[in-house]
């Protein structure tokens, strides 16, 4: 089935933390970038590989506002890269992967 995640607009936001974890603070950041209703997507990205708790809170995030919030990690990023360069199906699936997470979680 052919699934995709319109936007409007893609807003990358990128935290350089090792040491701590993407909290509340972090989620209401990346909110803070978008327009009600706009369609935005937004990727915050991190140094961190993801947790459970970082797909938790942008479900929570996804379900009060409608605002997609992917948290994405170092590891993620170079995937996308090396995906987008070499197969384009296998990039939109890591993303729709990271989603239906958010979706399910």
């Amino acid at each position: 089935k052919n699934q995709q995640i319109k936007a409007g607009v893609v807003i990358l936001e990128a935290k350089n933390y090792e040491k701590s974890d993407l909290g509340n603070k972090e989620f209401n950041q990346s909110r803070a970038y978008t327009i009600v209703n706009g369609r935005e997507l937004v990727l915050l990205a991190t140094r961190k590989d993801i947790v459970n708790n970082d797909i938790q809170r942008a479900r929570r995030h996804f379900l009060a506002q409608k605002c997609v919030i992917i948290p994405i990690s170092d590891a993620d990023i170079i995937k996308l890269i090396n995906a987008r360069r070499t197969d384009k199906e296998y990039f939109d699936a890591l993303l729709l992967e990271r989603f239906q997470k958010i979706l399910e979680a």
